[in-house]
Formats: C-alpha cells, structure tokens, sequence
C-alpha cells in the first residue's frame, strides 16, 4: 500500500527535543492553575476548560519530540512503526532529507496528523516491541513500590475531556486540586516514556554495557536502588517482549 503526503510544512512545524523546554512548558501550567481559584466563578470554569485544553496540547506536541528523537537516535527502522509498506515524499523533501531538520524520524512522526491515545499506544508498541501501556504500568509499579492506576484510561479520559470541551461546550467537573494532579501524571509520563524506551532499546537491541544501563537509570531521580531497579526492568521486559507477537516485529 502506498501513502502520498506533502510534509514540507508538517516537518518544519514539528517541535525539536528541548527538556528544559519541557519542564518549563508543564511548570508554568501549575503557576496558572494557581491562580484559578482566585477568579470569579464564572472565570475559574473557563480557566479549567483552557488547563485541559492546552495539558492535551503540551502532551501532543511534546511527544512527537520525543518519538521523532527516539526514532533517530535509535535508528529505527520505518518499516517497524508505519501500518505499510510504503510513502510517497516530494522532491523538495527528498532533497532535504539529510539536513538536521529532515530526518527520517521527523519524517515518519510529519505522516501522523494528530496524536491520539490509540495511536501513542501503537506507535509506541511497535517502537518498543511489547504492549506498550501494560509495560509502562508494570515499570512504574516498580518505581512507586505499589500498584498505580492505568495511565492509558487516565490518558482516553484526560482526550474526553477535552473533546467535550472543544467540541460540546462542556465544562469539566473537579477542582484545581485535580488538574494539578493530572499535569503532574502526564509531566511524568512524557519523561518516562522517553527513559524506557531507550533503556529498553539500549539493553535488548544495542547491547549496552551494564555501565551505560545504570548511568542512563540515574534519570529517574525517585530510584534509591538503580540496580534492583534495573533488575526488575529487565524481567518485566524481557516477558512483555516475549509474548509480543512476532508478525508485529518488522
């Protein structure tokens, strides 16, 4: 099956991987949630519609980022993540193609025109090899020491939400409490999600020596144990991997 798309504009509007960038981006989301609760009643429903709105748009926008700069930095093979065999790129694109800006992951991520729950959840599957939102669970499980909720149905309900408001004028319920809850899961969820799937590249594709493994955990600055920690992610990884089904390996 072949696909054509025009990217020029696609590609060059595509965020570049800036972590300080992103901190900020969520850091300064908590600062104007702060100051809801001193509005008018009337005022505070339209600033928590707008949280919900713009948390959704920091998630989408941060997350091609991130999946463009895995996709390079781990030399993934397009064939692993795109639903067919081929696409169909302008010339101007073609001629492009090894500059900084145009590189095969800003490329594949261009074709997706928006990031969706069920999308995330495929691309990154097929990134990772495994049932990407079971593993990334069963990952934080070990992290927090006790069972967290599923982040995929937090994820599906936090879209929602915001479809309600975008589209059916429908104010979200909760108080400020809450929405700070929800930037703090997803400022969390973008990191992790990045770390893992390095981590879980690095181990079972690029053989990193243990060295480098224990050095890339050190990210994750609520781990005491970075060796038990590394541990586990590999048990709970190598299972995932193995009862991925093997037609989804490209």
């Amino acid at each position: 099956m072949q696909k054509k798309i025009f990217l020029d504009k696609k590609v060059e509007r595509l965020p570049i991987l800036d972590i300080e960038y992103y901190i900020e981006t969520f850091k300064d989301l908590e600062k104007f949630c702060s100051i809801i609760e001193k509005q008018e009643k009337s005022i505070q429903i339209l600033m928590k519609d707008y949280v919900i709105i713009r948390l959704v748009s920091l998630i989408e926008y941060n997350l091609k980022a991130f999946i463009s700069d895995i996709i390079d930095e781990q030399d993934i093979n397009p064939k692993r993540i795109m639903p067919y065999d081929q696409i169909s790129i302008n010339l101007d694109v073609l001629q492009r193609f090894k500059s900084e800006e145009y590189t095969a992951g800003r490329i594949i991520i261009a074709h997706f025109d928006r990031m969706n729950p069920k999308l995330i959840y495929q691309v990154m599957s097929r990134i990772n090899r495994l049932e990407y939102f079971n593993w990334y669970n069963s990952i934080i499980n070990i992290i927090t020491g006790e069972k967290v909720g599923d982040i995929y149905e937090t994820l599906k309900d936090l879209y929602r939400k915001r479809n309600d408001v975008v589209h059916n004028l429908i104010s979200i319920d909760g108080g400020v409490k809450e929405l700070k809850q929800k930037i703090g899961i997803f400022k969390k969820f973008g990191f992790h999600l990045m770390i893992f799937t390095e981590l879980n590249i690095g181990i079972n594709e690029k053989k990193w020596p243990e060295s480098r493994q224990l050095e890339h955990c050190a990210q994750l600055t609520s781990v005491e144990n970075l060796s038990k920690f590394l541990q586990e992610f590999k048990k709970i990884t190598t299972k995932f991997r193995e009862d991925y089904p093997s037609s989804r390996w490209h």
